[in-house]
């Protein structure tokens, strides 16, 4: 990150007039946490050289503040990418989607789940009133005795 932000602090030693600053040189993404959709990026980012002793390209005439071997910040770079108007109004139709869709997700599981309640509701109806069973005591009595017609007729 620029002025070495989140360096090691040694990093710093070598060069004079390096001030990191969270605010100025922090890089920053912002993502909506639903679709991942990117809304804003802010990329901050560095280039150093190391300056190598016995080298020499006249680097020591350049810099003579800057203490050989150290790392020095050659450019630093401050991208900014936000969400267009149109990329906004195109994220606010697929939010609006998502959200239907989950909207109707829930709504599809509760229909379900009713219909699936009523149905059981009447299936267990229709075996417990068939034969005017009451009990299972009734039901193994009618079983056997073949001759008597237990049965009751519903209207």
């Amino acid at each position: 990150l620029p002025h070495f932000l989140h360096g090691d602090p040694r990093l710093l030693e070598g060069v004079k007039g390096l001030a990191p600053d969270k605010e100025l040189h922090q890089m920053h993404i912002d993502v909506e946490p639903i679709l991942g959709q990117t809304m804003v990026e802010h990329v901050r980012a560095q280039v150093n050289g190391q300056l190598i002793p016995g080298e020499n390209w006249g680097w020591d005439t350049w810099f003579p503040h800057v203490q050989s071997g150290t790392y020095v910040p050659i450019a630093w770079f401050d991208m900014i990418s936000e969400i267009s108007d149109a990329g906004a109004d195109e994220f606010k139709q697929i939010y609006t989607a998502h959200a239907a869709e989950q909207i109707f997700s829930w709504f599809g599981a509760a229909v379900a789940l009713i219909c699936s309640a009523l149905l059981a509701l009447a299936v267990h109806t229709r075996y417990y009133y068939r034969d005017g069973f009451q009990d299972l005591d009734d039901a193994q009595s009618y079983a056997s005795n073949d001759e008597t017609d237990n049965r009751v007729q519903l209207a």
